[in-house]
């Protein structure tokens, strides 16, 4: 007999406790576009952090006995740490178990702690600067960071191989094309986090990395061979297993060669591969159950029940919580679901709580972490992720420059340039509808940058870069997103990838242009590849 603390928890419950305690809903808004939904102004107006919204999910927590929350900011610009550390032990005390306190802070684009915060370069940045020990580091401070304002497990690291240019949802949250060096980074990564306190996720098995859909708008397809996928998808998710991960997050992609369904529903997929071939034995959560990907053709209340018989342990965000309960009520008291998968799924929970120190009052608030200290070693790995292919060319004090970009997303570029003594004027490109107009601007300015995000693959910013790049030979191309853009230039202009473009990366990209002693020296981790200067086939 196991006399453990989450044996001991799950022969106390009910079945509709333990039902509670594999569902996870969400605080905040998932899309900075969902702040102002119907429902939010009234939040958004209410003085503190503990809004409507946040009482809301308070009373959803205690009345499912819900055993997991994410967190998402509630404010377009983020919340500050105290703020959301006021959030977190408001749910803490709604909660009948105490709370896996879940986000997604990958670094780069997906970084729901931002203001306050040591917000870190994207993963393909850290992998540009070609040394797995800086994600042990980033992850480490970032996990302290967490820690101190209540969130106890991440949903990172991405060990999806970036290995499909036009993938429109992974991209620079990847490693990587190389399956091997993705996987040194994810087991650092690993490292990190669990040194400091904070559950890993592993993510998106069976993986992301070669397919042109994006989950949250449809089904991706992954088309690749058996013999394809072990070779290249595989190895990151087998290296983060052996490095003791503490859980797998399930995409909504199907695997063509393992069956028609998505993953988040294939038993032989999430039991017969992922736990009974590799022998993973921890926690598998599924993908944001809201997601396009995951209820396209389905019923998202019934959704639920597929996605627990598959293998998926934490149901994550379903549309309706009191929905997904009801359903799961009904399966477990038809026979659907046995109560031995139910209770195998909310025991790997309570595991988990108990592996975090959840289960052991009284609860201790992390102490000595001062966050957002790391900043400024933040804004430096950016600046050396900075990669130049061509001419590296930096700027002195006084240059007079001219931006060719979309205003909004330079302004930090800007600000940072003018800080280090430049002059900044910003033409604006969010249309990109007249080159010839653009290249006219030009003389009088001592260095132009193009500022480009994704354009290889945007059929209506594609030819008018190249034709502006023609108009200038002596400009700059900085591509912002991914690094295909680089083949924009086409070998007759530097090009200067960022891999990504929050502030973090802004600011290291404003003193990589301006520092000569401190020049970019990022290497590429993915190809160049040829079709990247025509774009995708339409």
């Amino acid at each position: 007999m196991n006399n453990s603390s989450a044996h001991r928890i799950l022969a106390s419950l009910s079945t509709e406790e333990k039902i509670g305690q594999i569902i996870a809903t969400s605080v905040g808004h998932h899309a900075v576009d969902q702040v102002n939904a119907a429902g939010a102004s009234s939040d958004l107006a209410a003085a503190g952090a503990i809004t409507a919204g946040v009482l809301r999910t308070a009373e959803e927590i205690a009345e499912f006995h819900l055993g997991g929350v994410c967190y998402f900011p509630s404010r377009p610009d983020g919340q500050l740490p105290g703020e959301v550390a006021e959030i977190t032990a408001r749910l803490q005390q709604a909660a009948p178990i105490p709370l896996l306190v879940s986000t997604d802070q990958e670094g780069g684009r997906v970084a729901r702690l931002r203001r306050g915060f040591s917000l870190f370069p994207s993963a393909m940045a850290l992998a540009a600067i070609g040394d797995p020990a800086v994600a042990r580091q980033v992850a480490r401070t970032s996990a302290e960071e967490m820690r101190a304002v209540g969130i106890n497990h991440v949903f990172a690291p991405d060990a999806d191989v970036n290995s499909n240019p036009a993938n429109p949802v992974i991209g620079t949250r990847s490693f990587g094309a190389d399956p091997e060096r993705t996987a040194e980074f994810v087991v650092e990564m690993i490292a990190g986090y669990r040194e400091g306190g904070v559950a890993s996720t592993v993510k998106h098995f069976p993986g992301h990395g070669d397919t042109a859909t994006d989950s949250h708008l449809g089904v991706p397809v992954l088309e690749r061979s058996e013999r394809d996928w072990r070779a290249v998808d595989l190895p990151p998710f087998q290296a983060a297993l052996r490095a003791g991960v503490d859980t797998v997050m399930g995409g909504h992609l199907v695997l063509r060669f393992a069956g028609p369904e998505p993953a988040t529903y294939a038993y032989p997929i999430m039991t017969t591969i992922l736990r009974d071939e590799l022998g993973f034995e921890g926690l598998v959560v599924s993908d944001a159950l809201e997601m396009e990907g995951a209820v396209a053709g389905r019923d998202p209340d019934e959704a639920v029940v597929d996605a627990l018989l598959a293998g998926i342990d934490q149901l994550l965000m379903p549309r309706s919580t009191a929905g997904a309960v009801a359903a799961l009520r009904r399966a477990a008291a038809d026979g659907r679901l046995p109560i031995a998968r139910l209770d195998q799924a909310c025991l790997r929970v309570l595991r988990l709580k108990e592996s975090l120190g959840l289960l052991t009052p009284p609860q201790q608030a992390a102490r000595g972490v001062v966050v957002g200290r790391q900043q400024p070693a933040a804004v430096d790995l950016a600046r050396r992720a900075v990669t130049v292919i061509g001419t590296v060319r930096t700027l002195p004090v006084g240059t007079n420059v001219l931006l060719v970009a979309d205003p909004a997303l330079v302004e930090d570029l800007r600000l940072g340039l003018m800080d280090r003594g430049l002059w900044v004027t910003v033409a604006g490109a969010d249309r990109w509808s007249d080159p010839q107009e653009l290249a006219s601007r030009a003389p009088g300015f001592d260095a132009v940058l193009v500022v480009c995000n994704d354009a290889w693959k945007n059929p209506e910013q594609n030819p008018p870069v190249a034709e502006l790049l023609a108009e200038l030979p002596d400009a700059l191309l900085v591509a912002v997103g991914t690094p295909y853009d680089a083949a924009l230039a086409d070998g007759r202009h530097s090009a200067w990838l960022t891999y990504g473009f929050n502030q973090t990366q802004a600011l290291g990209l404003a003193i990589a242009l301006t520092d000569p002693e401190r020049p970019p020296a990022g290497s590429l981790p993915v190809p160049l590849q040829d079709q990247a200067v025509s774009g995708p086939a339409v």
